[in-house]
């Protein structure tokens, strides 16, 4: 299941208590100007990423990078972990697919919580900061 939109409307779609708490508990930080996360988040240069470790056992990873072609991107699944993929700054796009509709390009890797599949042509999605 993929959720999109603002902090607040993705929030608002899921429980206070669920294993999602800590990551919006960190966003909340991230965007308030002036805190260290902010401070901390603006500071890594282009190609880094920093891990940080938050309550529960969740982490974010902090990145700072250049978009790439979309030819270079890929579809992927976790299964261990979910992705929530926040702009801080700027704009990306994003593809989405159908998980029934696509095929399995490299079979699940647990060391690295990664199943890819094959490209096809998914829908596009806009993606802001926040």
């Amino acid at each position: 299941m993929a959720l999109f939109g603002s902090i607040a409307t993705v929030r608002s779609q899921t429980l206070p208590e669920s294993q999602f708490a800590a990551a919006f508990e960190y966003l909340e930080d991230l965007f308030r100007d002036g805190l260290r996360a902010a401070i901390r988040l603006c500071g890594i240069r282009t190609g880094e990423t920093q891990r940080i470790e938050l309550a529960g056992g969740s982490f974010a990873l902090e990145q700072v990078y250049c978009s790439k072609a979309r030819s270079d991107g890929f579809y992927e699944f976790h299964r261990k972990y979910s992705d929530v993929r926040v702009i801080f700054e700027c704009e990306e796009w994003m593809e989405v697919a159908d998980l029934q509709r696509l095929t399995v390009k490299h079979r699940y890797d647990p060391q690295r919580d990664l199943l890819v599949y094959e490209d096809m042509e998914g829908s596009r999605l806009k993606v802001g900061t926040g």
